[in-house]
């Protein structure tokens, strides 16, 4: 017989339970997540998806601080932790680092420079995943217009 295959959905309130940790749970291959059976029914249709189930590096696309709010003095605070996040994303930024993340490719924000929606929306037709990294909330800067033609 074929590897079981578990998929969660949750009620949001007891979502902060490890259900995966469930001794039921032991004998599956797999046990994922997911928000809802709409959301998990799109996902079985998607026509970006590859026959085995995979997303390709290379389709990883990113979004990362795209208001440049997350700037690094120069010369750094000695009690800043980390780099910044447009800086993870340039040569030797851990982003290149991880075994595919030199194949990512995406839209790093510029002072006084805001990427136009024809940008974005280009971006996103071409993702299988899309890595948001940023203050706030994805959608305060990616308009749902853009993300609802790219659907």
């Amino acid at each position: 017989p074929p590897p079981v295959q578990v998929v969660l959905m949750v009620d949001p309130l007891l979502a902060p339970l490890p259900w995966e940790a469930l001794p039921v749970f032991a004998p599956a291959a797999t046990v994922t997540r997911d928000f809802s059976i709409h959301t998990f029914g799109f996902r079985q249709q998607s026509p970006h998806k590859d026959p085995a189930g995979a997303v390709g590096p290379s389709s990883v696309k990113y979004l990362v601080d795209l208001h440049a709010e997350d700037e690094v003095p120069d010369p750094p605070h000695p009690l800043r932790a980390s780099p910044g996040m447009r800086e993870s994303v340039g040569e030797g930024g851990w982003f290149r680092k991880m075994p595919y993340g030199k194949d990512w490719s995406g839209i790093t924000g510029e002072p006084e420079q805001l990427p136009g929606e024809k940008h974005m929306e280009t971006l996103l037709s071409q993702s299988q995943a899309l890595l948001y990294f940023g203050m706030g909330r994805a959608l305060s800067y990616l308009p749902t217009q853009v993300v609802a033609r790219t659907a």
